[in-house]
């Protein structure tokens, strides 16, 4: 089955999670498509029944559509159909005073020329529902901003509370809490490169690409967790035909970031919120599988 994927990148002025709460209302997305009609809402997602519109003839695809959030600055939009597959992974950085965008579509279909069609429409789709999105935002912000009585401003409860919940946060996170710069150092293909010249070599394995973060999870990462803790860093490398993909691990099995090429060419980066698009390429191809244990690194992960 043929695989189509696409990246696009682009700023906007929102802040991230402003963008978050727009990605994640997967309806006012789809209302906001001039080709797109929700025909009801079950409980797999939206029905959405989708149209492309040519000098011949009129296409009509209808598509399954998903949305949720997969970690802090990160959602993943699927969409599922008959004759076609589409994950829509979307990954945000701060690059003040904007935001940075990054959505990453992958579209499996025997219909080739569907696909292609469809990731393009999708791409546009979003970019254009965040840029019109933020010309109302700003309207709306300014009206709250009027009609809010100056009682309910100077609540003194309010503060005190949002404080302890902020601290309970911090208090709360795991050391392993990884900051966007570690995550892009860990993504750099020169990096990683270096530390495997140190690395130790675990576990080799042979074996077809699991289909999801799950069964990588439970295949791949379980049995090596006991051997993980004796490293500052654990790097996972799959090699399956054309496509090379790297996975990097905190000592307790923490995903933290994935790097992968796709015939030599194309790099698909980020955190585990693009592990499913890359597995999602070489799903169910035989793969050579080295699992790696770090114990120099340049970084630090706590």
């Amino acid at each position: 089955m043929p695989i189509i994927s696409s990246t696009k990148v682009f700023d906007s002025s929102l802040k991230i999670e402003d963008v978050i709460k727009l990605l994640t209302d997967i309806e006012e997305l789809i209302k906001s498509i001039k080709d797109a009609r929700i025909i009801e809402k079950t409980q797999k997602g939206y029905v959405v029944e989708f149209i492309f519109r040519s000098f011949f003839r009129t296409i009509r695809e209808k598509l399954i559509v998903n949305s949720r959030r997969t970690s802090e600055r990160s959602v993943v939009i699927s969409a599922i159909g008959e004759t076609l597959d589409i994950n829509i992974s979307i990954r945000l950085a701060e690059m003040f005073p904007y935001t940075r965008i990054e959505i990453v579509t992958t579209c499996r279909s025997d219909i080739e020329k569907l696909c292609r069609k469809l990731v393009k429409f999708v791409e546009d789709s979003i970019v254009n529902y965040i840029r019109t999105m933020r010309k109302v935002g700003v309207k709306k912000e300014a009206l709250v901003k009027e009609t809010v009585p100056t009682e309910k401003e100077e609540a003194p409860s309010k503060p005190a509370v949002a404080e302890i919940e902020a601290r309970r946060v911090e208090e709360g996170r795991p050391t392993t809490y990884i900051s966007q710069d570690i995550i892009t150092k860990l993504t750099d293909p020169i990096y990683l490169a270096n530390i495997l010249l140190k690395a130790r070599l675990i576990k080799r394995i042979i074996t077809r690409v699991p289909s999801n973060v799950e069964e990588f999870r439970k295949t791949i990462i379980e049995p090596i967790l006991e051997q993980a803790k004796n490293y500052k860093l654990v790097l996972i490398s799959m090699r399956a035909n054309n496509t090379e993909i790297y996975v990097s691990l905190t000592p307790d099995g923490k995903i933290i970031a994935t790097y992968g090429v796709i015939k030599r060419v194309r790099e698909i980066k980020g955190g585990e919120e693009m592990l499913p698009v890359l597995l999602g390429v070489a799903k169910d191809r035989e793969a050579k599988i080295r699992v790696w244990g770090v114990t120099e690194l340049g970084v630090q992960l706590t």
